[in-house]
């Protein structure tokens, strides 16, 4: 193999297509931007929620500085999949004052920058979870089937879905790992998982007991954190003195005492009669004294001169 002259080593590579150029310097535009909604003045400069159009949720609302995502989310499902996704969603912003599920006590859902997407569509068949385990952590993809069926909307399923409600089938096997494997769905459906990427929204990662615990599972719950802790996204809503945790104080426990056993109150019984005891001494029977008798002496008869 002939080595590079130095002449060759000087020229320059071939120049870039101009559409290479110009995709360089082009900068796209924000899928969506906040819109501030004018509300009442809320002490310390904290931040509040907005109540979100046409949506049926137990509390429509979110966070005023992520509404706006929502919206463009929801509108972008629904030029996907051609039909409206969040209409109708599990929950959206969850009020401090209302308990959701053991094991939630922080969830994102108090935040107001999380919402969650009806599970009801699974039973009907029109939405599928997908199992994806990253490290020790289990996460999920959810995807929706698309309104049109013509190969329009959405592209096949090319992995097997997980079946979380195959738990409740009384196979012991299948109860322990959380579910199992369900054939692949034929049809055309969208990745609403990607399409929540790309406005900002992450999923969250199933709790370490979600195979016993369906509501750990977390699988259709979206938050947009803006980088937050949670600590410091519940601080823009409500003050640090409703944040605390009380401590619960438990009741005395008591001193264990040997509890009393029922037992029967005696009858009165017949005192028993003395009886003599037979002994192999005779006792001497007492011989009667004779009585006196007394002996009458005759008196010689008086003779009178």
């Amino acid at each position: 193999m002939c080595a590079a002259s130095p002449g060759d080593l000087r020229k320059s590579p071939p120049p870039f297509p101009n559409s290479f150029n110009q995709a360089a310097i082009f900068t796209p535009a924000a899928l969506w931007s906040p819109i501030i909604t004018p509300g009442a003045e809320v002490p310390n400069q904290r931040w509040y929620v907005v109540a979100l159009d046409d949506v049926q949720a137990p509390f429509p609302q979110l966070h005023d500085l992520i509404d706006d995502s929502f919206n463009a989310l929801r509108d972008r499902i629904i030029l996907e999949t051609g039909w409206d996704v969040l209409a109708s969603i599990e929950n959206a912003f969850v009020p401090l004052t209302t308990n959701l599920e053991p094991g939630l006590e922080e969830d994102w859902l108090y935040t107001g920058r999380a919402f969650a997407i009806n599970t009801l569509m699974t039973d009907a068949g029109w939405m599928v979870v997908l199992r994806e385990d990253v490290g020790a952590q289990t996460y999920w993809r959810i995807y929706v089937r698309a309104n049109t069926q013509d190969g329009s909307f959405g592209e096949p399923i090319h992995n097997a879905p997980w079946n979380l409600s195959a738990r409740y089938e009384l196979d012991p096997r299948t109860y322990e790992q959380g579910g199992k494997y369900a054939p692949v769905p034929a049809g055309y459906w969208v990745d609403i998982t990607a399409l929540a990427a790309a406005y900002n929204w992450e999923r969250l990662p199933a709790l370490p007991n979600w195979r016993t615990y369906y509501a750990g599972s977390r699988f259709t719950e979206f938050t947009l954190t803006n980088g937050l802790t949670w600590y410091a996204a519940m601080q823009e809503l409500y003050p640090a003195e409703a944040l605390i945790t009380p401590t619960r104080v438990l009741p005395p426990t008591l001193t264990p005492t040997q509890t009393p056993s029922i037992t029967p109150t005696p009858r009165p019984s017949r005192t028993p009669r003395p009886t003599s005891t037979p002994s192999s001494t005779r006792t001497p029977s007492v011989t009667p004294t004779p009585s006196y008798t007394p002996t009458l002496t005759p008196t010689p008869p008086t003779i009178i001169p």
